[in-house]
């Protein structure tokens, strides 16, 4: 009867000790997991306001060369209010929506913290590329 004791005792243990290393691993790839998609959405945001203040210039063109000047500085102003909430909304949803449980992670609070993350993010991708061509 104790041997069916001892066994039972090291099953428990066994079962015990891979729910351990079970979850260890798998927050090991929720993080890196998190860490991807966080990158991904920062470019995505960072591409996007790019595009946005590439397509304003263009428009500010075609109205200087229409010979608009008065509406030109209105709609300027307008649409740098306009910028600047989006940008401002952008990052609010962006840290509302982060999951709780791993908000530990999330080091953005403001557009300008946004962009040096990624300044960060393509300085790390650079030094990573520039090292696997060198081998």
């Amino acid at each position: 009867m104790k041997l069916y004791i001892c066994y039972f005792l090291w099953f428990m243990v066994g079962w015990f000790l891979r729910g351990l290393i079970s979850y260890f691993y798998m927050t090991d790839k929720i993080k890196k997991f998190t860490e991807q998609v966080t990158h991904d959405a920062l470019k995505l945001l960072g591409t996007t306001a790019q595009d946005i203040a590439f397509i304003k210039q263009v428009k500010y063109m075609v109205l200087q060369e229409s010979e608009m000047y008065d509406e030109l500085k209105v709609i300027k102003n307008v649409d740098d209010y306009e910028f600047y909430m989006w940008k401002r909304n952008a990052i609010a949803n962006y840290k509302s929506n982060f999951p709780h449980n791993i908000n530990s992670g999330l080091s953005v609070e403001t557009w300008e913290d946004a962009m040096s993350e990624i300044e960060e993010i393509y300085y790390q991708e650079l030094h990573e590329n520039n090292g696997n061509q060198s081998r």
